[in-house]
């Protein structure tokens, strides 16, 4: 097991998210769990070679096209849902159709579908009074299906656009740009606005009676925001954000070797068992993913945590004959 201790103390006096320095309590003390830091030289290669392409998705965050108060809106409200769409062993994935005549299948592109063919179909989907009112049943039509097969955790994302318009209207005068504002157009301090206002992105576990910080969709909600045209001022800190710790990213760590499990962890990993979220299993797979990706951060420090996240990311898009994600019912990811 990688111990990186003493060479993140400086990194962790600006890990103002609290995420670095509590991760690094769970891989520490993980027992299902480690960090193999002589792999890592091996995936840098492969990383900056995508990155040079400039390689850079459109689909999944691409706003309303109108104006920045929109966009914005629209991003947060995305973010707000983005989190849980794979189906469990020999089932379908849920997908939509749209425009009509295209099935989109990726679970984020097909979230982000839904939100772009209600604002077609002039549904009031970013009018925060309009999702303050929200019921189950048109929260089931922003995100019918193409194929009987309902997006999981609907029930879920239902309260959490519930919540986000309540929040908006009570404390934000209805606008997300507010809260940006607020923040100074600083992407820690929106971070914490963030997870302080919205429960659903409270993404906090609790490992030996610590809180483990992850923030998973706070972080890419500014990070996506930092794309933003329109964008008033620049955001800053966002060197100061980790890893976007999820499904993906551990899958593609392991398969370099510098995520490896327990025989009896990978076991029920590979056979798509479900990992109950909070578990410690579960903790440590998130722990690894943060920290791992702070090792190839600091190979290439020209680049941030979430560039080398997302460019992960998109790599996992691409891969075939890996091996699979761990299965958590999970609203953070």
């Amino acid at each position: 097991m990688a111990t990186m201790v003493e060479r993140n103390k400086d990194n962790m006096k600006t890990d103002s998210v609290n995420v670095l320095e509590t991760t690094e309590y769970v891989i520490k003390h993980a027992k299902s769990v480690s960090l193999h830091e002589d792999k890592v030289d091996a995936i840098v290669p492969k990383i900056l070679e995508y990155v040079a392409k400039n390689q850079h998705d459109i689909v999944v965050n691409p706003g309303t096209k109108e104006t920045f108060e929109q966009d914005a809106q629209q991003i947060f409200l995305q973010d707000a849902v983005n989190f849980c769409y794979w189906a469990e062993k020999d089932k379908p994935k849920w997908e939509i159709e749209f425009p009509k005549g295209t099935i989109i299948k990726g679970g984020a592109y097909a979230m982000a579908g839904s939100f772009r063919r209600a604002v077609v179909e002039h549904t009031p989907i970013l009018d925060a009074n309009y999702l303050s009112g929200l019921t189950q049943v048109q929260t089931a039509d922003l995100f019918r299906s193409s194929n009987g097969v309902d997006m999981p955790l609907l029930k879920e994302r239902h309260a959490s656009l519930s919540e986000a318009g309540k929040v908006l209207v009570s404390k934000f005068k209805g606008k997300f740009t507010n809260v940006i504002e607020e923040s100074g157009y600083d992407a820690v301090k929106l971070v914490k606005l963030i997870y302080e206002n919205f429960s659903s992105f409270r993404d906090i576990a609790k490992y030996d009676g610590k809180e483990i910080y992850f923030l998973k969709r706070a972080q890419i909600c500014a990070d996506d925001i930092s794309f933003l045209t329109g964008l008033p001022h620049k955001l800053t800190n966002l060197g100061k954000l980790t890893a976007f710790a999820d499904y993906k990213l551990p899958q593609m760590l392991r398969e370099a070797g510098i995520i490896e499990y327990t025989p009896k962890l990978a076991k029920r990993v590979d056979n798509m068992v479900l990992i109950k979220v909070g578990s410690k299993e579960e903790v440590e797979i998130r722990a690894a993913t943060v920290q791992g990706i702070e090792l190839i951060r600091q190979r290439i420090p020209e680049y941030t945590a979430a560039v080398i996240d997302s460019t992960l990311w998109y790599i996992s898009q691409d891969q075939t004959n890996v091996r699979p994600y761990h299965r958590t019912y999970t609203i953070y990811y």
